[in-house]
């Protein structure tokens, strides 16, 4: 795309997400802070057009393992969470990827049925994560077939746990 088309396609963009959309300029960043001033998308776009666009953030760091397998994809979101934990926003992807000689010896496979075969060895380890901002912490955690694996349930039950983290810290205090 040249930066004609960017600038086109950010402008679709905007004009689609409108008031909704949280700016780059933001500097608290928590669901609380976001719902109280109407945001509810942080679009990040990751063309030097952006820059301009006070609506748009840089790329999100996104951990993308490129693997078949659940343990091969654990093994490497693991490695990443070990490095520490990157500045601002990061992804990790629970996406798995065929490469072609797993297409080639699997024609009846799809990524569909690779990640429901795969899925219950990345439910366990979604489940044990923690969220939050310590070193280890996951961030935002992107996947393939959404709606159609509980992996929405998941997420807001590790958010859960940061509520219930803040409350019991609350109660040490008083």
């Amino acid at each position: 795309m040249d930066d004609r088309c960017h600038e086109l396609f950010i402008f679709s963009l905007k004009k689609l997400f409108a008031s909704k959309l949280c700016p780059r300029t933001e500097s608290v960043l928590t669901l609380r802070s976001l719902w109280a001033s109407g945001y509810q998308v942080i679009l990040t776009y990751d063309s030097q057009c952006a820059l301009r666009h006070q609506e748009l953030w840089p790329d999100i760091p996104y951990h993308w393992a490129d693997q078949r397998t659940a343990q091969g994809l654990i093994s490497y979101l693991d490695r990443n969470k070990d490095r520490g934990r990157p500045d601002g926003f990061f992804v990790s992807g629970l996406n798995l990827t065929a490469d072609k000689g797993y297409i080639l010896t699997h024609p009846k496979e799809s990524l569909r049925t690779l990640t429901y075969s795969n899925w219950e060895c990345l439910k366990n380890w979604l489940e044990e994560q923690i969220p939050g901002s310590q070193s280890k912490s996951l961030n935002i955690i992107a996947g393939d077939f959404v709606g159609t694996l509980p992996l929405c349930s998941l997420v807001i039950a590790l958010n859960q746990k940061l509520l219930w983290k803040d409350s019991s810290s609350i109660k040490k205090i008083i």
